[in-house]
């Protein structure tokens, strides 16, 4: 049951990232709004709440670069949604670090994740390679990892990213489109 709600909440956590992250106006205030809805395995309690687990999740963002608008957006839906569901019981925080473009330190700062006792971490990686060993300690814990905007080549991680070429295409697709053919 434990890996069951540290993937629906991390799939929550990156679901909001992905809806949100190029959307210009911020995310409305966590008391007054409940995140864009996602497909859960679980069935909402009684009154549409989830049931919160007997044990709240600490949750481990391990972010690479930091440097550009895109990925401040993304670390803010990301406390965001964490703020959510802290409130509704779920997760007890979110540990977020920002390891710059220096994989060294991407690799201090997930052990230091997973001696703080993470249940899930979230990687966006510095390397597809360089991370892998300690990975591998994080997955010998019992934690669940993954790696999302760039992919990493263990397969102990799941890799949630996206097909650049293919958003390309459908982006000058809808260009297109509007345009008319023209």
């Amino acid at each position: 049951m434990k890996k069951t709600v540290s993937v629906i909440v991390c799939m929550m956590m990156l679901a909001l990232v992905a809806l949100t992250a190029c959307a210009p106006a911020p995310a409305p205030a966590p008391e007054t709004e409940a995140p864009a809805p996602v497909d859960v395995v679980d069935e909402p309690a009684e009154g549409g709440e989830l049931e919160a687990p007997e044990k709240k999740f600490l949750i481990g963002v391990s972010n690479g670069y930091i440097g550009n608008n895109w990925r401040t957006q993304m670390l803010d839906s990301i406390e965001y949604l964490a703020s959510y569901y802290k409130g509704q019981g779920i997760i007890e925080d979110v540990i977020i670090q920002n390891a710059g473009l220096d994989v060294a330190n991407q690799v201090t700062q997930i052990r230091n994740m997973i001696n703080a006792g993470v249940d899930c971490l979230l990687i966006d990686p510095n390397s597809e390679t360089a991370l892998n060993p300690v990975i591998e300690e994080a997955v010998e814990q019992g934690i669940l990892v993954i790696a999302f905007d760039q992919p990493v080549t263990s397969d102990l991680a799941y890799n949630v990213v996206i097909d650049q070429v293919q958003w390309g295409a459908n982006l000058a697709q809808w260009l297109v489109d509007e345009l008319g053919g023209e």
